[in-house]
C-alpha cells in the first residue's frame, strides 16, 4: 500500500494506492488520524487502490465517523474499480446512510 498526504490550508488529500490489506491497517489508521488532526476537510483519493480488505474498509468508515463527530468533513474521490469491487464483495454498499451521517454524506451510499 502507498499512502501520501498533501495539505493546503485547512484542506488535505490523503492518497492511497495498491492493496489496502490487513497488514497495512496500523499504517492506515495512523494516516487517517494524522490527516484528520491537521485539516478540517479531508479528501481520500482512491484512484490507485487495487483491493481493500474488510478491516481497511472498516477503518475508512471509522475515520469518517470520527470526522463527523468532530465537525470535520471526510469524502472519498476517484474511487477505483478495485475499491468498488471490494466494497461490493464485503456488502458495504448501502441505499441509506448510517445514523451518524449528515446531508447523505455516507461513504457507502451506492
Amino acid at each position: 500500500m502507498n499512502l501520501s498526504f498533501l495539505q493546503s490550508g485547512d484542506t488535505g488529500v490523503l492518497t492511497i494506492g495498491g492493496e489496502m490489506g490487513i497488514e497495512f491497517a496500523s499504517e492506515l489508521k495512523s494516516g487517517f488520524a494524522d490527516a484528520l488532526e491537521a485539516v478540517t476537510r479531508l479528501d481520500v483519493d482512491l484512484a490507485d487502490v487495487t483491493t481493500a480488505s474488510l478491516c481497511c474498509l472498516q477503518l475508512l468508515c471509522s475515520a469518517h465517523r470520527a470526522a463527523v463527530q468532530s465537525g470535520k468533513r471526510l469524502a472519498v474521490r476517484n474511487i477505483s474499480e478495485g475499491f468498488t469491487g471490494s466494497m461490493d464483495d464485503a456488502g458495504f454498499l448501502r441505499h441509506v446512510g448510517c445514523a451518524n451521517c449528515r446531508d447523505n454524506d455516507c461513504l457507502w451510499l451506492g
